[in-house]
């Protein structure tokens, strides 16, 4: 796969304390697609994990789909590039995250998330399916190429971590997270 790697982890993103599904429940009982994650409910164990690799969290959010005959609009995270995540997945079966290119002549649209964070997006009908993958939690994808999401039979929840280096604090490409998490990677 090229936008996506799996990941063997043994503790759940938030801390043990807290249960995940209740927690993105009551996080979207309004049935808003996006929330913020505050850093204090984030585990420690996930935490240090990215310390030791020279890693750190620079925003976490959590998405919400419910289930419907349409894909999720295409869209990029921040800004085009090489941007990777680390999601878990909550429920929606059978779903899948499908990463597409752009129509030769078609154009990016510049747009704000509900939460303040800068996304770009495209019409679906300008785009083309490169890759799907039915994600496991968690896993690491590229979010910084147009991507969607395939939801048709229930409600879908996903944490989803940006990281960027602590050494250059920019965000992360796939291949060098690939590497620095590869003892992760099943």
């Amino acid at each position: 796969m090229k936008y996506c790697r799996f990941l063997n982890f043994s503790f759940s993103p938030l801390r043990p304390d807290i249960n995940v599904l209740e927690y993105l429940y009551d996080l979207h009982k309004e049935k808003q697609n996006i929330c913020r994650i505050n850093f204090r409910d984030i585990n420690v164990e996930f935490l240090s994990l990215l310390n030791r690799k020279k890693l750190y969290l620079t925003h976490a959010e959590s998405f919400y789909k419910p289930p419907s005959s349409r894909n999720s609009y295409p869209h990029l995270d921040s800004f085009p590039g090489d941007i990777v995540k680390i999601n878990w997945i909550y429920h929606g079966q059978d779903s899948t995250m499908n990463w597409l290119s752009l129509l030769p002549g078609k154009s990016l649209i510049k747009s704000v998330t509900s939460i303040n964070t800068t996304f770009y997006h495209a019409n679906e009908y300008d785009t083309v399916i490169e890759e799907s993958c039915s994600l496991h939690s968690p896993s690491l994808v590229q979010v910084g190429v147009l991507h969607n999401i395939s939801n048709h039979k229930e409600d879908r929840y996903c944490l989803s971590f940006c990281i960027s280096d602590k050494l250059t604090r920019k965000f992360v490409g796939f291949d060098k997270a690939k590497e620095v998490l590869e003892e992760y990677i099943i």
